[in-house]
């Protein structure tokens, strides 16, 4: 591993100290932080490998391995994470009763080291090897109560439970995002659709604009993550959260209520764009508001964590220079520990997750995967 200095810009490792009693009185657990980071190259050996079509990530539960679906290559490439090396590359089938989706909208580990993929034609249940082992319907509109999906025909986001009873998809219809969670019994072939009213305000922030023929979106979106054995739902627009418990079926609203950070972005953005040029504008005035991430999980310490982003710089030309980088800590429950400003470094963590009570961010070194390491203490 390579220590880097704290000012550069790659994804962070968070490192905490203080008195225990100042932290108590204020109520704030990082309320003193310290950052130190160290980057690892992983080994791929010989492979020639292109970084940048690593689509979506799974890890399996104890983090040792991290499987990647590699984009338009039928492949799945599992990393071992204590050895930092390409373990194997898995080759998917293109065709026959094998066949896997060459694109996925889900992708996660199952048990026994089976993999859930999901596209809109093709889906299923495949061990390591490329097997499949279960076919499931992409056609959700066909399950009885999901009526209202009729014509929806694309699910940006899709997860399915570890008993592969449930599944959990976000739709969109036509040209915008219908901001509901859908939720597939697999068993009974009949489903239900929550609202997710707090999170509304997403729209006032997303924009659309038409060029060569072609429609762009872009703004903010709801998204879902697996979260502990939840689907947790948030959106860059707002603190507030939703956890569906797929044990329980249940949809639950987490108000969260931040101290040094805006709850939720106000002010209007223009909706509807004519160019480029103006999306860059726009972006730049989005990247100056209040920016939610997604939560993770930390279970040596038994807390849940999310970072943020806030009063974005910005170059004469819209060019983004750096944000304010902020993190947030809770308990079990949800409820708010802790918030600081981490001030020695600019830009966020991208896809974060926990190993060993570290904080992982992919990363690339000179064309090669990597991963910054980031660690907590306090």
């Amino acid at each position: 591993m390579n220590k880097l200095s704290l000012l550069l810009w790659l994804p962070l490792i968070f490192s905490c100290g203080g008195n225990t009693s100042e932290k108590a009185e204020s109520g704030n657990i990082l309320e003193n932080l310290t950052v130190t980071l160290d980057t690892v190259r992983v080994d791929v050996g010989e492979e020639l490998i292109n970084v940048g079509n690593y689509e979506k990530f799974t890890l399996s539960p104890d983090a040792d391995r991290i499987f990647y679906h590699y984009y338009g290559e039928f492949e799945i490439h599992e990393i071992d994470l204590d050895q930092m090396r390409l373990a194997k590359r898995r080759i998917l089938e293109k065709d026959g009763p094998d066949r896997a989706p060459r694109d996925v909208q889900g992708f996660q580990w199952m048990p026994d080291d089976r993999f859930f993929m999901f596209n809109s034609g093709l889906a299923g249940i495949y061990d390591l090897n490329g097997k499949k082992i279960e076919s499931i319907s992409t056609q959700l509109a066909e399950f009885s109560g999901l009526e209202e999906l009729e014509g929806v025909n694309f699910f940006p986001q899709v997860w399915i439970s570890p008993d592969r009873s449930k599944l959990m998809a976000m739709p969109f219809k036509y040209d915008q995002w219908m901001l509901k969670l859908v939720v597939v019994d697999l068993a009974t072939q009949t489903g239900k659709i929550h609202s997710l009213p707090a999170l509304e305000l997403t729209k006032d922030y997303q924009v659309r604009w038409e060029e060569n023929g072609m429609l762009f979106r872009s703004g903010d979106f709801v998204s879902g993550h697996w979260l502990n054995d939840q689907l947790a739902i948030v959106s860059p627009s707002t603190a507030d959260f939703y956890l569906y418990d797929w044990k329980s079926d249940s949809l639950r609203l987490i108000k969260n209520e931040p101290k040094s950070l805006p709850k939720m972005k106000t002010g209007t953005i223009p909706n509807q764009l004519q160019s480029p040029e103006d999306w860059r504008e726009v972006s730049a005035k989005l990247g100056k508001m209040v920016n939610y991430k997604e939560l993770f999980y930390d279970p040596t310490r038994q807390l849940y964590f999310r970072l943020a982003t806030h009063n974005g710089k910005y170059d004469a030309d819209n060019k983004r220079l750096g944000d304010e980088i902020w993190l947030q800590s809770f308990d079990l429950d949800f409820g708010l520990t802790g918030e600081h400003q981490i001030k020695e470094i600019n830009w966020a963590p991208f896809t974060p997750f926990f190993k060993d009570g570290k904080l992982y961010s992919y990363t690339v070194l000179e064309e090669d995967l990597g991963f910054a390491i980031l660690e907590l203490k306090f």
